[in-house]
């Protein structure tokens, strides 16, 4: 079901991603449609609605629909996270698969974006997964929880689901070497 030892494969990130909800303006007039996990539309040309994120890929690779970029992958908005990164020893909240929607939408949707800054965005997005990677690092050795004498875990507010997935292996490897060394 998963890949190896209980990780999820990028591909099962994305796929899990894409149920997260984003606004479209449809080009189309189509009746509601029912899916086992609840039912989308109607839709109606320029008429905004929100629809899970495979629905608005499939419908804007088809060209019947035009994806309202979220305001959290605005270059101002990235920008404005990325400060926060560097300045704060906390994590910014982010979507948790902020960065497979990130891929999937510069992929699919790259015209939708204002002022073709999907260079920027990309630029962006990339200081910003290496600013959160160093500060997972740093968090790896100074976030230990302990109880009662065994490390039990660590405490790091905000990282997203795909960073956790990234580091899993690891940590699990480190606490458990930890435990074998702690002191009873």
């Amino acid at each position: 079901m998963f890949g190896e030892e209980g990780k999820l494969t990028n591909e099962e990130l994305e796929f899990i991603s894409e149920n997260t909800e984003i606004d479209i303006l449809p080009k189309i007039t189509l009746g509601a449609i029912r899916f086992i996990t609840g039912t989308i539309g109607p839709l109606s040309p320029n008429e905004q609605i929100t629809v899970p994120l495979w629905f608005a890929l499939k419908l804007r690779k088809a060209g019947k629909c035009k994806i309202v970029i979220p305001d959290w992958l605005r270059s101002t908005s990235l920008r404005s996270y990325l400060e926060s990164e560097k300045t704060e020893k906390t994590f910014s909240v982010l979507p948790p698969y902020y960065i497979s929607i990130s891929l999937q939408l510069l992929k699919f949707a790259g015209q939708d974006f204002p002022n073709n800054e999907q260079h920027s965005i990309k630029s962006l997005l990339y200081d910003l997964q290496t600013i959160r990677g160093d500060k997972i690092n740093e968090g790896i050795t100074s976030g230990l929880v302990r109880q009662q004498g065994a490390v039990v875990g660590y405490q790091m507010n905000n990282i997203t689901s795909s960073e956790i997935q990234k580091i899993r292996k690891m940590v699990n490897l480190l606490l458990t070497k930890l435990n074998k060394i702690a002191p009873e």
